[in-house]
């Protein structure tokens, strides 16, 4: 990036938050800069791989490890479910085009665009326990009518 080169935004990562919301905003007529320092986008959405050979998606484990033991109900009970993933599925609640995001072991830089955004658009963000913080590991996103509803979904066990 020359120091004369102006852009509408400046997205500081080029992990899935940062290339969806690039994308999202370009989707949007605006002009965007992507700042990766490593050679590659991605970032670190790369699943874990604690014994050799073993690979395991932290996400899931997450969810099956008590933080939401409704979570099989609540997607037996949604008309569809999708696996987005990060900042892609939050854009299309933002934009009225799903009613739901939720995902686990998240750190507050995952969270603080998702956040900003869905808010600002009219939804509602809180953890799996229904407080709303950028420092949960838990997220859930919603158009705000069926935050409550998903929040009880995700805590009951049958």
């Amino acid at each position: 990036m020359g120091k004369d080169e102006r852009y509408d935004f400046v997205v500081v990562g080029g992990g899935p938050n940062g290339i969806a919301l690039s994308a999202y905003l370009g989707k949007c007529g605006a002009s965007v800069c992507v700042l990766e320092e490593r050679p590659e986008a991605g970032g670190a959405c790369e699943n874990t791989e604690p014994i050799p050979g073993v690979r395991i998606t932290p996400h899931a484990m997450y969810m099956y490890a008590g933080a939401a033991p409704g979570f099989d109900g609540l997607l037996r009970a949604a008309w569809r479910e999708r696996g987005f993933g990060d900042f892609w599925g939050y854009a299309l609640v933002a934009e009225g085009a799903a009613e739901a995001m939720l995902e686990a072991g998240l750190k507050p830089w995952d969270i603080a665009a998702p956040m900003l955004v869905i808010e600002e658009a009219g939804g509602k963000v809180t953890d799996f326990a229904g407080v709303r913080s950028i420092h949960a590991e838990t997220f859930l996103a919603t158009n705000g009518i069926l935050h409550r509803d998903v929040l009880d979904r995700l805590r009951s066990a049958g």
